[in-house]
């Protein structure tokens, strides 16, 4: 089975430099509902069992441009970012903790959050674990998320214990493709950028 995931489409926060966690929520611009148009062409072309979103606006927006039937999952909700939430960069490195977050994201404790990205972590893969187990026998399915879950996955696949997750470059609208041949069998399969999922190869 494979497990694609894809993050949203381009959204105001976005353009405006600014973080986005699970409490400040941002609609997609007009170029990116017509990035979140192209990618939904492009997926309809392939066989997939079902398409599920994180529960947050952003993620629902781009999901509807790829399928009338969406499911909605709580633990692909993008990490909690606490009082970042809704900051720009600039703004979140004025502080000794911000400067943690965007260089050790690992040993950071965010304020005003309780969950620290490992346990984050352990509820997706708990999640991913559950998915394999109901489509297993199916080609696909597809999950619209956001950046920082899928680096969190990237990092759990790779053993990376979350040393280089800011390194890993994911834009929006842009796939994670991973083979899963049992529920603890993870292998990263592509990575695909928006101008090229139209070369997605499931084989």
């Amino acid at each position: 089975m494979y497990l694609i995931l894809l993050r949203l489409a381009q959204t105001d926060a976005n353009r405006e430099g600014r973080v986005s966690g699970r409490n400040y929520d941002s609609p997609l611009t007009e170029a990116g509902k017509e990035m979140a148009e192209d990618v939904g062409t492009a997926l309809k072309e392939l066989t997939l069992a079902q398409v599920y979103s994180s529960p947050m606006g952003r993620c629902r927006e781009t999901a509807k441009f790829i399928s009338n039937d969406i499911e909605i999952i709580d633990e692909f909700n993008e990490i909690d970012l606490g009082e970042f939430d809704g900051k720009t960069k600039q703004e979140i490195k004025t502080s000794l903790k911000g400067k943690i977050f965007f260089s050790s994201i690992e040993r950071c404790v965010i304020p005003g959050v309780e969950e620290t990205i490992f346990e984050t972590l352990e509820l997706i893969k708990l999640k991913i674990k559950e998915l394999f187990q109901k489509h297993k026998n199916e080609k696909a399915i597809l999950i619209v998320t956001h950046g920082g879950t899928m680096r969190a996955i990237l990092c759990g696949i790779l053993g990376d214990n979350f040393t280089n997750f800011w390194r890993l470059k994911i834009g929006n609208c842009a796939i994670i493709i991973i083979e899963m041949k049992s529920e603890d069998s993870f292998v990263l399969h592509d990575i695909i950028n928006s101008a090229k999922i139209s070369e997605i190869n499931l084989k």
